[in-house]
Order: C-alpha cells, then sequence, then structure tokens
C-alpha cells in the first residue's frame, strides 16, 4: 500500500504527477527526481503550488541516470517511471539506478505510451535482474484503458545473484535463506 511507504519517481519531467500523486495518497516521503535547471524549477513550484492536498514530505532531486544514488535516499517500498523509454543509451542506467534504490520488496511501476523505441531493450536488461511483468489491460480501470499505453510492474526476482565483469560470484535463492542453507 502506498499509505506509509517512500516513494521515487525516476524522470518526473516537470509535472511529477506519479510521485504526486502517491503523495495524496499518504506516502509518507516521496523523491521526484529529473535532471536540468528549468525542471527542476518547475516542479518545485508544483509542489508549492499543490502543498495544501500533498501528505508527508515530497522532495526534489536534480537527479541524472547513471550518475550516483546516494542523494536520492533509497531504498524506496515504491518507484515509478514513466514515459521512459525511448533514448536506448538511458535504459542500462536507468535500470541500474532502480536496482540501486529498491529493497528485497520494492515494486517498480512502469508506463509508457508511443515514446517507447527503447523498452526492448529496457526490457533486456531488466529482465536479468528483475521478473517483469506486462499488465494487461483487463487489469486496468476502465477509464484508463489507452491502446497506446502500457504498464510494466517489476520486482526482485527471487533467486538473486551477483555479478562482477561477468563472473558468478554467488547464488542464493529466497527459500534456502529461510530455511537456514546458504
Amino acid at each position: 500500500a502506498i499509505r506509509g511507504s517512500r516513494c521515487l519517481e525516476l524522470g518526473s519531467g516537470s509535472q511529477a504527477l506519479p510521485g504526486l500523486v502517491a503523495s495524496v495518497l499518504g506516502a509518507k516521503e516521496v523523491v521526484v527526481s529529473d535532471t536540468g535547471k528549468d525542471i527542476v524549477t518547475l516542479l518545485n513550484k508544483n509542489i508549492k503550488e499543490n502543498a495544501s492536498i500533498l501528505q508527508g514530505s515530497v522532495r526534489v532531486v536534480d537527479y541524472f541516470w547513471g550518475k550516483d544514488t546516494k542523494p536520492l535516499g533509497g531504498p524506496f517500498d515504491f518507484i515509478f517511471v514513466a514515459e521512459f523509454g525511448y533514448i536506448d543509451e538511458a535504459m542500462k542506467p536507468l535500470v541500474d539506478c532502480i536496482r540501486e534504490c529498491m529493497h528485497p520488496s520494492t515494486v517498480v511501476l512502469c508506463s509508457y505510451g508511443r515514446n517507447n523505441r527503447s523498452i526492448d531493450l529496457f526490457k533486456s536488461y531488466a529482465d536479468n535482474f528483475f521478473d517483469v511483468q506486462d499488465v494487461e489491460t483487463d487489469e486496468w480501470h476502465p477509464l484508463y484503458v489507452d491502446p497506446e499505453c502500457s504498464v510494466l510492474i517489476l520486482k526482485k526476482k527471487e533467486v538473486e545473484a551477483e555479478f562482477q565483469e561477468g563472473v558468478r560470484l554467488k547464488t542464493r535463492s529466497r527459500t534456502s535463506r529461510l530455511n537456514g542453507q546458504s
């Protein structure tokens, strides 16, 4: 549930709609992020103009995917990414950022529309680390179904693996950890 959670929106643009809605729904902390002085100025203006309906804290971070994620302040319970799939070079840094901002039960919600030329590349990177689920439109509220839009849910894979320069260091499943095995 969003209420009481910590949420991050990556690539908020000037409006930060997913992040602001999370705040209205009771998130205790929301970080909205994008890069560039003009975008950050507009994000701060939108937060100020909507302050009367926002709950918890909402913070703006000037952040470029692929940079150090410490300023974002993770890990987060929910990560939102909207309209992101149109720059090939950004897909790997985005996946890396998501990974660094998660804890084991984080839920990542991604949405995209017609600007989706890099989605297959994103999915190929994401599939290495996450269970990637396409949300079928029959699961959407009827008011929000749009044939040009798609939604993905990402969760950490059950089997976690660490890799360094292509060499597997260790593999442990959650089940074996729960049973006290390594």
